[in-house]
């Protein structure tokens, strides 16, 4: 494959790096010096430094930032520490973002979590779960009809079907959830049906979790041979929900969430933090949600940051010299890659240090010229594209939003209407947050939308007032 297509395939936006393999370790960068600190040591010295005491924690920033990264690498941090961790994307459970609920969740975490035990091949954990059993199978019993039940192949009276049966030939959680689920995927009246139990029983599930999974667990893991410190779930994907807020702050207000009898990791929509939940929210979670801001690429003043840059220049670099990056001088390695240092740097500074869509810029210029080095009119015509793109949904009253936090450089106030309206441009990524070496954070504009037309035009009209 030639340095072009190696090139290309590194920079697919849609691959989150996992930590632990050594092929997608390669391309990790460490940002946590322009950052705020180091978000993910922290997380991992709450659950380190009190492995007995269940702990849970918030995880937020801009979707597209290096979340799903940097929890990978906390998982591989935690392997290190002998804590036995699970790592999963709550999609691969639920349904859909749309309208989740405390129950839609808790299903997913008993399933996810009880099917990693059961499956695991390192070490040998053994579950009992008669309570969980006898709850899945109440619930089919009272929301399905018996010719539905024999199409999911669950019979009832009985127990379980060998479907339903784990290794040891017990009743396996994640199979019955599965079944359940696995109708409501197909069918919206049961969906609705099962949601709204669910959370009805939503205390009777986390009981289950706690004493016949999680507790079990945890003894079973602190008893192996290799003498595990204790569990930690991490819960990535969740910031993705596309309820409305009021309803995602109900959600992960939720009592809950925060009985599970481990360690815990949430991820939350970053827009919650800056809602009149904020505050409650770090109440019952004990800390404020821990932030993963944008790589800073300019000053709050408006000046270039040297820092953010160089870190942002690795990032390309290590695309495609994975190795020789390390050892070469960049200067060389640009050269190969780039007409010039300022098509680079022009990169950088648009993508706004947004990791996702520096990614993705520099994956649809390559595609555009087809050709090393890449040249700045392709780099201009990429970014004409995406520009046209996000301006095109933007209506007068989000403009004003626009440029108050440019010139404010701060979130945004207001009524509970007026912060939402700040909260969904957040969360769609036209405002974003950066940390300044001070560790105070500030906001600006997504420097696409700065960089046209018609923000320059909108801006020069509100100078002449």
């Amino acid at each position: 494959m030639t340095l072009l297509e190696e090139f290309f395939k590194a920079t697919n936006p849609n691959k989150t790096l996992v930590y632990a393999s050594e092929q997608d370790r390669q391309y990790y960068i460490d940002f946590s010096e322009v950052r705020g600190g180091r978000a993910i040591e922290k997380l991992k010295r709450n659950i380190v430094s009190q492995p007995d005491l269940p702990t849970c924690r918030l995880f937020t920033g801009h979707i597209g930032c290096g979340k799903s990264t940097e929890l990978h690498r906390l998982e591989a941090e935690l392997g290190k520490e002998n804590f036995y961790t699970i790592y999963f994307s709550a999609s691969q459970g639920l349904e859909s973002l749309e309208d989740v609920e405390i129950g839609d969740v808790l299903l997913t975490i008993a399933q996810i979590v009880s099917k990693n035990l059961e499956e695991a091949k390192d070490i040998k954990i053994s579950l009992q779960p008669k309570g969980l059993r006898d709850f899945l199978e109440k619930t089919a019993k009272l929301l399905l009809t018996e010719i539905e039940l024999n199409e999911i192949g669950w019979t009832l009276p009985g127990g379980t079907t060998s479907g339903n049966a784990n290794r040891s030939g017990d009743f396996s959680i994640s199979a019955g959830i599965f079944k359940l689920t696995g109708k409501a995927k197909v069918d919206r009246s049961f969906r609705d049906k099962l949601k709204a139990y669910a959370g009805a029983h939503r205390t009777e599930i986390v009981r289950g979790i706690n004493q016949e999974i999680l507790n079990p667990a945890v003894e079973q893991l602190k008893r192996n041979p290799n003498n595990k410190a204790g569990l930690a779930i991490i819960i990535d994907g969740l910031d993705l929900l596309k309820n409305p807020p009021t309803q995602q702050a109900q959600l992960f207000l939720s009592e809950e969430l925060r009985q599970l009898e481990c360690h815990v990791i949430y991820t939350i929509p970053l827009g919650l933090i800056f809602s009149n939940k904020g505050n409650e929210l770090a109440q019952r979670y004990g800390a404020d949600a821990t932030v993963l801001p944008m790589v800073p690429v300019k000053s709050r003043n408006g000046d270039k940051y040297s820092k953010g840059m160089q870190l942002m220049y690795r990032l390309a670099l290590a695309r495609a010299f994975p190795i020789e990056e390390k050892a070469c001088e960049s200067k060389v390695l640009i050269e190969q890659l780039f007409d010039c240092e300022e098509s680079l740097i022009q990169l950088c500074q648009v993508s706004g240090g947004h990791i996702r869509k520096f990614l993705q810029l520099l994956n649809e210029w390559i595609n555009e010229d087809w050709n090393l080095p890449l040249s700045r009119e392709g780099l201009n015509r990429v970014v004409q594209h995406n520009t046209n793109s996000l301006l095109r949904p933007i209506d007068d009253n989000e403009w004003s939003l626009l440029l108050n936090v440019y010139q404010s450089k701060k979130p945004g106030q207001g009524d509970d209407e007026k912060m939402r309206e700040y909260q969904a441009l957040i969360h769609d990524m036209f405002i974003y947050e950066y940390y300044g070496e001070d560790r105070r954070s500030w906001f600006d504009v997504n420097p696409l939308i700065i960089e046209s037309e018609e923000f320059l035009e909108k801006l020069g009209k509100l100078k002449e007032l």
